[in-house]
């Protein structure tokens, strides 16, 4: 099992450039075609009563925006060739991206942090919860994804379960898999245990993983994951997305919202 086809969103500022560095590094390690989305919102109902001069000055403004996008995308793209697609859309980016990663086995992503009101952001929440493919969140320094060693965080679940498979094109190629489970000091044995078949799974898949169950330290597990992944040398962990939905928006619970909101690793989400 590879990625054969990556799915990232371009936009006209430098903040995206982390996640385009990476989506095409990972094009090239797998051999994969790449998508590069520009997606800017333009919600005419916010100027309904506003001068038509106004309107047409915004719209003008997007329409540059997605010029600047393509430009910075073909810029970076050159190592692809052929195997590259340029997509524009005015809409809200989550929803465009969650439309085009019909198409895609591996979405690539950057954090917005406290930015994301801007119309030409993609909040990693909704996209997570939205996209049907697995959202590869880059880490918020320019370190290069190598994915030679790999934290799976284990909690066992549908969400982690499909995890295995969604991560599978990294942990197959990577030198050490470690996954982990923080849960209460009394049920570790229990734990440990539950997750030999696991072990045996992925073995058959031809990763060799270790498993260790950790006691609860107080700590927030996001922390004890970053910590497992210092102790390997890890730069990527593995998470399955636990969310629900609350007035309309997608809430991540839990770890999963501590990583997508920082990590000095970057994190695969899988939902």
């Amino acid at each position: 099992m590879t990625y054969k086809t990556l799915l990232t969103h371009v936009e006209p500022e430098w903040g995206s450039g982390r996640a385009l560095a990476v989506a095409v590094a990972l094009a090239q390690r797998f051999g994969a075609h790449l998508i590069g989305l520009g997606a800017e919102a333009f919600e005419t109902v916010n100027y309904a009563y506003a001068d038509g001069a106004v309107v047409q000055l915004l719209r003008d403004q997007i329409d540059a925006d997605a010029i600047t996008s393509q430009q910075r995308f073909r810029a970076a793209v050159g190592p692809l060739g052929e195997e590259v697609t340029w997509v524009a859309d005015m809409e809200a980016p989550v929803m465009a991206m969650a439309a085009c990663a019909r198409g895609a086995d591996l979405v690539v992503a950057r954090r917005t942090g406290q930015e994301a009101a801007s119309g030409n952001l993609c909040r990693i929440a909704p996209l997570v919860a939205d996209a049907g493919a697995p959202v590869l969140v880059v880490a918020d320094s320019d370190v290069p994804l190598k994915a030679e060693a790999v934290v799976f965080a284990w909690r066992d679940g549908p969400q982690a379960r499909r995890a295995l498979i969604d991560a599978l094109p990294f942990m197959s190629a990577a030198n050490r898999v470690r996954l982990v489970e923080v849960c209460a000091p009394a049920e570790q044995p229990e734990r440990q245990q539950a997750m030999a078949p696991v072990c045996l799974r992925l073995a058959r898949l031809g990763v060799q993983a270790e498993a260790v169950a950790l006691a609860h330290t107080g700590q927030s597990v996001a922390h004890e994951l970053e910590r497992q992944a210092a102790a390997i040398g890890a730069d990527l962990i593995v998470a399955g997305a636990y969310s629900h939905r609350r007035f309309q928006e997608w809430v991540l619970g839990g770890v999963t919202q501590d990583l997508a909101e920082a990590s000095a690793c970057h994190v695969l989400f899988s939902h």
